[in-house]
């Protein structure tokens, strides 16, 4: 098992510069991508599992960590000839895990910078997340359509060695919605066509695990209600938790003081999400765990969830930063004594 404390640079559009020129990579260290979960629908997250293993018979140090510089840079759909980039146009870059913006990695770049993984021969490391990508014109959107996509994920080092290893590519069937999942993905079509900005929300929301538009909200509120038992409504249920705990005032001001009826309504929201398969379930105990422990004081709650992601979610790279985060802003970071968190199984092959 191996413990790091560690920050995320990763964010929507990435560009990664080296420092000097590219040298040939290890003999032997790969990068391998798996889907985790069930195959998701139309504007839903894909689960992967990104694996950085050492085959080779030297041990290969100073290597950043997998889930900091391994970007999702090409997508192609059933009915694309070759990949289409998810990079802005001209730029090297891609999708990454985690956004910058989310207030829990805006003191991570030391801890970033200075934590490397070494990876003895056999060994590999391990990080699992969800890749969703918001929809705007000039941006592609990741998996609207039913059928085969083969995403292209790399990893890119740099520092002190600076190397690309081969991309790695993974299979990802996009499911035709059935039942009500079906009437949902038909108004996300509707709305995509008439009403674009409410599916840009909508999916915006989503990568940033945050607020959504204002009048994005009575879309996400009829998904609930009328299709609850669609596996959709677990991101509108996650999405209007947010707009309960971090949403404006009717002035269009940020909320100061929270009515307990909100605080409420974003815990029930919370606790009917199915986390066995929903893509982004780490995220939603975590934000539950902040609730209970700033705004309900329920510290019991509290111990549980935390008990149950380090039991069910060890992998997961939300629940790793946020182990990380909490040490941050102890004494231990304030004296740039960086300390160890249990970082999940590592897996000797």
């Amino acid at each position: 098992m191996r413990c790091f404390l560690l920050s995320s640079l990763i964010v929507l559009t990435i560009g990664l510069s080296s420092k000097g020129e590219n040298k040939p990579p290890p003999e032997g260290l790969q990068l391998l991508v798996q889907k985790v979960g069930p195959d998701p629908l139309p504007y839903q997250a894909v689960r992967l599992r990104l694996t950085l293993r050492n085959d080779g018979k030297k041990e290969v140090a100073d290597l950043l960590l997998p889930e900091g510089t391994s970007i999702l840079t090409g997508i192609k759909g059933p009915k694309d000839a070759d990949f289409l980039s998810t990079g802005l146009k001209g730029r090297r870059g891609g999708v990454g895990l985690l956004p910058r913006s989310r207030s829990d990695f805006r003191n991570h770049d030391l801890v970033f910078e200075t934590q490397r993984l070494t990876l003895k021969p056999g060994e590999q490391d391990s990080v699992v997340g969800a890749f969703v990508r918001p929809a705007s014109p000039d941006e592609l959107a990741l998996l609207l359509q039913p059928g085969e996509h083969t995403l292209r994920l790399e990893y890119w080092q740099k520092y002190s060695a600076s190397f690309d290893l081969k991309p790695a590519t993974v299979q990802v069937k996009v499911a035709e919605p059935k039942g009500a999942d079906a009437e949902v993905c038909k108004l996300l079509d509707k709305l995509r066509a008439t009403k674009r900005d409410v599916v840009d929300s909508f999916m915006a929301a989503i990568y940033y695990r945050d607020c959504p538009e204002a009048e994005t909200v009575p879309f996400l509120e009829s998904i609930v209600t009328k299709y609850p038992k669609s596996s959709y409504a677990d991101y509108a249920r996650l999405i209007l938790a947010h707009h309960h705990l971090e949403g404006q005032d009717p002035d269009g001001k940020q909320k100061k003081d929270i009515p307990k009826a909100d605080i409420d309504a974003a815990v029930a929201y919370l606790n009917a999400i199915n986390v066995k398969d929903f893509p982004y379930a780490a995220d939603a105990l975590l934000f539950l765990r902040t609730i209970h422990r700033w705004r309900t004081g329920d510290q019991r709650q509290v111990g549980q969830i935390e008990a149950r992601l380090a039991a069910e979610f060890p992998e997961d790279v939300a629940w790793i930063v946020a182990q990380s985060d909490r040490l941050f802003l102890s004494k231990l970071i304030e004296d740039r004594k960086l300390a160890p968190i249990n970082r999940g199984p590592r897996n000797p092959k």
